[in-house]
């Protein structure tokens, strides 16, 4: 990791407010809502779905 990088992993919303996902969800004409109404659907392929829901919790 970087110099400055946290020694956490980031919650969705903070993945989700990145400049650069930003502007491929908007190019893709993906919304925020769209995409945690997804993970509230179906968890995350490689995640339990325990781990899905703390991400949700924290990206709330």
């Amino acid at each position: 990791m970087g110099r400055n990088a946290p020694d956490r992993e980031l919650t969705v919303k903070e993945m989700l407010a990145d400049p650069i996902v930003q502007i491929l969800m908007r190019r893709d004409g993906v919304r925020q809502d769209d995409v945690l109404a997804a993970l509230h659907r179906r968890p995350l392929i490689g995640l339990t779905r325990q781990h899905t829901s703390a991400a949700l919790r924290r990206a709330a």
